[in-house]
């Protein structure tokens, strides 16, 4: 309300504009004329937030739909293109966050990553948004660290039981699965819209011996002793309780067991080394050794024999 009041005001000054021959700047018409939209937008978000639906895409339409032209006058051609992109702009918005991005249900909200904007979880700390997952297939990402690269660092074998948690869209779940044929991944995430995204590309590549299991990464529903390995990629900054996760870890990871930890640049809750070392020495594990350089690593520990 306040951009598009903004967007409006230089008309009071510009002659031969209704704003400025009728309205006149500074009257109570003025006043009327700009606090008008401020107060529809505020309605408006009142209105769709009661009603859970996508803020964004409200302020967005309503928005585009007062964009009338004046400042930069617009042939019929020219309006015929700006509805269009008005119809655009309002799909796009809602594939990405949804016909209903807002829920009363405080669990399902924080599954879907919905307390916080999409937007700024991308920016921002917290669960990365399943509804951008696309990002974390980007190719360039190989250059950071390809799925190879980790796999080659979790000196996998044929009939290992490994986990992975976070695996997001299963960029690196394909690799891991496919170098143990006879053995078992399971794909733990937060997150149902991930694993679904997950499960997809498994299936496309031809897998079949992949799990999948919702839950928090701080109560792992898995027993004692029952996996040989288990990595997260860009993960553990997430987990509202580390030490917690780290000890569930602890606990389901078989003797001499490995536990991979990879953190890469760019994420908002990027971890230390250091910082990594220390929480997961505190919770038992034993340093085995560590790749990469300081914002781009992989850390491997081991479970005491």
């Amino acid at each position: 309300g306040v951009v598009w009041a903004l967007w409006h005001l230089p008309l009071f000054f510009m002659k031969g504009q209704w704003q400025h021959d009728v309205l006149k700047f500074g009257t109570l018409d003025f006043w009327t004329f700009i606090f008008s939209p401020i107060f529809l937008s505020i309605l408006f978000t009142w209105i769709y937030n009661n009603t859970n639906r996508s803020t964004l895409s409200a302020i967005l339409f309503h928005f585009m739909c007062n964009f009338s032209g004046n400042l930069i006058p617009l042939t019929e051609q020219g309006r015929l293109y700006s509805l269009m992109l008005i119809i655009i702009l309002s799909m796009v918005v809602t594939f990405i966050f949804g016909p209903k991005t807002l829920t009363r249900n405080k669990r399902e909200c924080q599954t879907r990553s919905t307390e916080k904007g999409i937007l700024s979880r991308f920016f921002g700390k917290g669960i990365y948004p399943s509804q951008i997952s696309f990002w974390l297939d980007f190719p360039l990402r190989r250059l950071i660290l390809s799925p190879k690269k980790l796999a080659d660092r979790l000196y996998l074998k044929e009939d290992f039981k490994v986990l992975e948690i976070g695996p997001g869209p299963g960029y690196f779940s394909v690799e891991v699965a496919r170098r143990i044929p006879q053995g078992h991944l399971e794909l733990f995430d937060l997150q149902k819209e991930m694993l679904e995204k997950a499960r997809h590309k498994i299936e496309s590549a031809g897998l079949h011996n992949v799990g999948f299991t919702q839950g928090d990464a701080i109560d792992l529903p898995f027993d004692e002793n029952e996996f040989d390995v288990v990595f997260l990629v860009a993960v553990l900054g997430e987990v509202s309780n580390k030490e917690r996760c780290l000890g569930a870890i602890y606990r389901i990871l078989k003797p001499s067991g490995l536990l991979s930890i990879t953190e890469q640049p760019g994420d908002p809750d990027f971890l230390p080394l250091p910082v990594v070392r220390s929480l997961a020495e505190k919770q038992g594990f034993e340093f085995v050794e560590s790749y990469g350089k300081k914002k781009n690593y992989t850390v491997n520990f081991r479970k005491p024999n």
